[in-house]
C-alpha cells in the first residue's frame, strides 16, 4: 500500500510546487503522505492500530495534523527557497498532499472512514461510492496517471531548480 500512497500526490506536486523548488521537496511530500499510515504500524505484526492516535485514519489523517506537519517541514525547507510566496506554495503542497491521502482513503472499501476533524471530533467521514476496492484499482487509476503527468511536467521544465547532487543524479537517471 505504501507506493500507492506516494503516487496519490504526484499530480498535486506537479501542479502546486514552485518551479524553483528542488525535487527533494516533492519526495518529502510523498514520504509525509505515506507516514500518515504510521497509525496502523502494528498491523503487519499482529498488534493492530496505535490507539493513542485514535486508531487508523484518525489524528494522523486530520486537517490539524496536516497543517502542523506542513508548517514544520516548510520551516525546515525555508532556507532552500526564496520568497514567502514559494514557502507558502510548499506549505500548501505538503498540506494538500497529506489531506489528499485521507480524502482518497474515503473512497476505499476497507476501513472505518477518516477523522478529518480529530482531535476535536471523533466523527469519521467516508463516501458511499467506493471505487478503490484493492491495490490494482489504486495503481491503475491513481498512481500510473499521476506518475505519467509528473514525468511529462518535469520533462517540459528544463529549468527546474536542482540544488543538490541527489537532485542532479535523479534528473540524469530519469532522462
Amino acid at each position: 500500500e505504501l507506493p500507492v500512497r506516494a503516487g496519490k500526490l504526484l499530480i498535486v506536486g506537479a501542479a502546486v510546487l514552485p518551479r524553483t523548488a528542488p525535487r527533494s521537496i516533492a519526495v518529502t511530500g510523498a514520504v509525509a503522505a505515506i507516514l500518515l499510515d504510521v497509525d496502523a504500524i502494528g498491523r503487519p505484526f499482529g498488534r493492530g492500530d496505535v490507539s493513542w492516535l485514535g486508531g487508523h485514519r484518525a489524528l494522523t489523517h486530520s486537517i490539524l495534523f496536516a497543517a502542523a506537519a506542513g508548517a514544520i517541514v516548510t520551516i525546515i525547507y525555508a532556507r532552500r527557497v526564496t520568497g514567502a510566496s514559494d514557502r507558502a506554495r510548499i506549505f500548501g503542497f505538503l498540506v494538500v498532499a497529506m489531506l489528499a491521502h485521507g480524502f482518497l482513503d474515503m473512497f476505499t472499501d476497507y476501513g472505518d472512514g477518516v477523522a478529518f476533524l480529530a482531535p476535536f471530533s471523533t466523527e469519521r467521514f467516508e463516501s458511499s461510492w467506493k471505487p478503490f476496492g484493492g491495490l490494482w484499482e489504486e495503481v491503475f487509476f491513481l498512481w500510473l496517471p499521476a506518475a505519467l503527468f509528473l514525468r511529462y511536467r518535469w520533462s517540459r521544465d528544463p529549468a527546474r531548480g536542482e540544488t543538490s547532487k541527489s537532485d542532479r543524479a535523479w534528473r540524469t537517471s530519469s532522462s
